[in-house]
């Protein structure tokens, strides 16, 4: 179950690390229940590593991407309670970057939960709003114009046209 990465994904795999804070969480016990990218803070993280090349923080070891994919098809965790906070906070930082868009034609979201920012970047002007998401539960709380542009499903090359 556990991938070793032993080098940062930017700089040359010769680039050293050091361990930043050990790992709080058993790996060998997850399931979709203890499982989601943005957990209920609880203080449980995998083990992670600074980069002394580039500074980039990395989990190591890591889950395989077969159980990964299982887990986030199989979440639970949908944000229910915490979604009116969090189109105000995605809406908030989306405001202060938008100057720098060339355009708002349209937006693509990797791991797009129940699709909030996808409503919250069309209330604010995009054309399009897309994206993609593993958990079912979760695009299943979808409203139903937001659901049919969410891909079910891990990200893929090609799934989208470049532009």
């Amino acid at each position: 179950m556990l991938e070793m990465i032993k080098s940062c994904a930017i700089c040359e795999p010769q680039t050293p690390s050091f361990v930043l804070y050990p790992a709080t969480l058993n790996i060998h016990e997850l399931n979709e229940q203890k499982w989601s990218a943005r957990k209920i803070p609880d203080g449980t993280h995998h083990q992670m590593h600074r980069c002394l090349g580039c500074g980039l923080i990395f989990s190591s070891p890591i889950v395989d991407l077969e159980k990964i994919n299982v887990l986030y098809r199989d979440s639970a965790y949908t944000y229910k309670e915490e979604i009116e906070n969090l189109k105000l906070t995605y809406g908030y930082y989306l405001q202060k970057i938008s100057p720098l868009l060339s355009s708002k034609d349209c937006l693509l979201e990797i791991g797009c939960g129940s699709g909030f920012f996808l409503e919250k970047a069309l209330e604010m002007g995009f054309k399009k709003a897309y994206g993609i998401e593993p958990s079912l539960k979760a695009v299943d709380q979808a409203l139903p114009d937001i659901k049919q542009n969410i891909y079910t499903g891990m990200f893929q090359d090609r799934l989208y046209p470049s532009k």
